[in-house]
Parts: structure tokens; C-alpha cells; sequence
């Protein structure tokens, strides 16, 4: 019965490893000046930009979180707010980037998405134990 958590202890601290390096992706990114973006018409879809980027950071943290799934889905959508938030306000001071408030409600709708998405894979990982 211990290996049987060992192994999910590890499993949790590899989905940590993966939103840590997501997260610094992020922050990378919002470093970049604005004037550095090529000219594509996809890229005036900000908000879909940021929704698609918070939905992994949503799952992956929901993933790595050893909590009833109620509980994950509060502390990850609070976690994606602050870190969004930061994020906000940390593009404020590059050049060619501001924060928007909108960009904020993005990036928290995403995460949620994302961490829904946990749900998801719990019951189709769940019904494929149950088949072998």
C-alpha cells in the first residue's frame, strides 16, 4: 500500500515540476516588448492568447495539487488569479506591453477551464482502470 502512494506523491511532484517550468514560460513571455511581436492578425485575439495560455497553467496546478477535487479547483483558480495578476502588473512596466483587466479575466478563465479539465481526465483515467 505504500508504494501505491509513493508513486502518487511522485506522480503530483512531476505535474509541480511542469507548472513551475509553464509558469516561468509565462513570465518569460510577458517580458518580451510589445514591439517584438510580429504583425500577425491572430495575434490582435489577446484574449484568446492569454485564455489558451492559462488553460495548461490551470490543469497542470490542478494536477499537481493532493487535495479533494473541490479543494483543487479553489486553490488553483486563486493561485491563477494572484499569479495572473502579478502578471498584469509586472507587463505594465515593459515597453510596448500594458495590463488590462480584461487580459486578467482571461487568464483566470482559463485556469478554471483548465482545472475543470482535471475533472475530466480523473473520470476517463478512473473508467480505464475499471476496464482492466
Amino acid at each position: 500500500m505504500k508504494k501505491s502512494s509513493a508513486k502518487t506523491k511522485k506522480f503530483h511532484k512531476s505535474w509541480l515540476i511542469i507548472a513551475i517550468v509553464w509558469a516561468l514560460l509565462l513570465t518569460t513571455a510577458s517580458q518580451i516588448p510589445g514591439s517584438s511581436f510580429p504583425n500577425y492578425s491572430f495575434l490582435s485575439y489577446d484574449k484568446l492568447l492569454h485564455l489558451s495560455a492559462y488553460i495548461p497553467l490551470g490543469y497542470f496546478v490542478g494536477q499537481s495539487l493532493i487535495l479533494p477535487y473541490a479543494a483543487r479547483v479553489i486553490v488553483t483558480v486563486l493561485f491563477v488569479a494572484v499569479f495572473g495578476a502579478v502578471d498584469e502588473v509586472h507587463q505594465s512596466f515593459v515597453p510596448g506591453r500594458y495590463s488590462s483587466i480584461y487580459d486578467f479575466y482571461a487568464d483566470i478563465i482559463g485556469g478554471t477551464i483548465g482545472v475543470l479539465l482535471v475533472r475530466l481526465w480523473m473520470s476517463n483515467s478512473g473508467a480505464k482502470r475499471k476496464k482492466k
